[in-house]
């Protein structure tokens, strides 16, 4: 299992070949609770500007097995539309780079993964903005998005 460190260096590696520019990883954060991935946050600068991402490398061994490229493949088919998730940037299937398969987005800025800190009308609010947006969701047509098989 590769140390933060490691992840940290590969990434800014794999990130400076993508924008063909030289990408410096600021900091790297796990990101607990996801039972299917490891997720990490990243902070990367580069002459393309400033920015967070979240990456998702698949584990040894999961609890719940879901197929990286469907996942990844949603994301994408539903980022243009107005329901928010973060923008879809790569999906690597080669483990030279950190040793398991990954995908990277963009970070949704300002958002919150700690639920435990949250207030209880926040927890509320968010509970309620929830099934807004699953029923938002279970109305588009995957085959109108251009996500089907």
């Amino acid at each position: 299992m590769l140390s933060l460190e490691d992840i940290q260096q590969r990434l800014a590696a794999y990130l400076s070949q993508q924008w063909q520019t030289p990408v410096e990883v600021q900091s790297i954060s796990q990101i607990f609770g996801g039972a299917s991935r490891d997720t990490y946050r990243l902070r990367v600068t580069s002459l393309l500007g400033d920015r967070g991402l979240i990456v998702r490398c698949d584990p040894p061994s999961s609890l719940i097995d879901t197929e990286r490229a469907l996942e990844y493949g949603a994301y994408r088919a539903i980022y243009p539309t107005d329901i928010p998730v973060p923008e879809a940037l790569y999906l690597e299937n080669d483990p030279v780079w950190l040793e398991q398969p990954f995908s990277i987005m963009a970070e949704i800025e300002a958002g919150i993964s700690a639920v435990a800190d949250l207030t209880a009308a926040q927890r509320a609010s968010i509970g309620q903005q929830k099934w807004r947006i699953l029923g938002r969701l279970a109305a588009l047509d995957p085959v109108e998005l251009g996500f089907h098989s």
